[in-house]
């Protein structure tokens, strides 16, 4: 059965553009549906996408549609950030690691971690990998231990660019801390940004309340537990398997002549940025790379 693998690659919906132009694209037997795809885009409203089609364990094919800026067309190469997709990787990282034998999906966290992390309703009910792999471990974002902590722009405060990113509080690059220093701050019994909000009222693993801080949590645990870095981890035992060469965490390449911008506005492009709590956001791909990892 073909999977149509759309919303990853959707730069931005836009207010006020145009229809996007198909950029090349293969007649084939699957034409029709792609014509639907595409012709579906249109009220959208969007800058630009990839589309990869998929049955069983071949590509049938690959394609982008749009604008990766400027006068660049969006392609099967065109790399862009994919937002919390990015967590898909810590799912199949996880179980990677239990395929070795280096984790247990349900013993305590606790046992990899530095710092104590307990639900403080239920301090007898431990934490597990799959209570954060399913969101079901009870942990919350909050303003002041995630919104506020981890977005770190790539320019000073004193640029311009900073206003358009005032809704979500981001961080001087001279302030930034580290994963493991805002996972401490934010969850640890002792941390400093932990508040009664950063917990549900739930019993672990008997409620789903989606969290990135629980997502990045479960990255780390797995880090410290295989004993090198998430990055390294999902490197070794997921992109060079499948041949991703496109892909890649963080940021590191902002020159790369195929990467495109997050936009949100017509040609307003959103100043560059990295995510403290990368596992949960901060992966970079095309859609040709992406249809392999599907």
């Amino acid at each position: 059965m073909l999977r149509v693998c759309l919303s990853m690659l959707v730069l931005v919906i836009l207010a006020g553009c145009g229809p996007p132009e198909r950029s090349s694209l293969e007649n084939g037997p699957d034409q029709a549906l792609l014509d639907t795809v595409f012709t579906a885009f249109g009220p959208m409203q969007v800058m630009g996408a990839g589309t990869a089609l998929v049955s069983g364990d071949s590509v049938v094919l690959v394609s982008g549609l749009g604008s990766a800026g400027g006068d660049r067309p969006y392609t099967s190469a065109t790399v862009q950030n994919i937002g919390s997709i990015s967590k898909t990787f810590i799912g199949v990282a996880i179980m990677k690691a239990v395929e070795l034998g280096l984790v247990d999906l349900d013993a305590p966290i606790q046992h990899h971690l530095p710092f104590p992390v307990h639900h403080p309703r239920f301090p007898d009910v431990p934490i597990t990998l799959r209570h954060l792999a399913t969101h079901t471990s009870g942990i919350r974002d909050t303003e002041a231990a995630y919104h506020h902590q981890t977005y770190v722009l790539r320019v000073p405060p004193s640029d311009p660019s900073w206003n358009d990113w005032s809704p979500l509080h981001p961080v001087d690059p001279d302030d930034a801390v580290s994963m493991e220093q805002l996972l401490e701050r934010a969850l640890a019994d002792h941390g400093e940004w932990r508040s009664d909000s950063s917990f549900t009222d739930h019993r672990p693993g008997t409620r789903f309340e989606y969290s990135n801080l629980g997502a990045t949590l479960a990255a780390f645990v797995l880090h410290r537990a295989v004993g090198t870095s998430f990055e390294a981890f999902t490197r070794e035992h997921i992109l060079e398997p499948l041949g991703m060469q496109d892909s890649f965490w963080q940021t590191g390449r902002w020159d790369d002549p195929a990467r495109t911008r997050l936009f949100r506005a017509m040609h307003a492009p959103l100043p560059d940025y990295r995510l403290v709590t990368y596992p949960d956001g901060g992966f970079t791909t095309s859609s040709r790379d992406m249809a392999r990892y599907l």
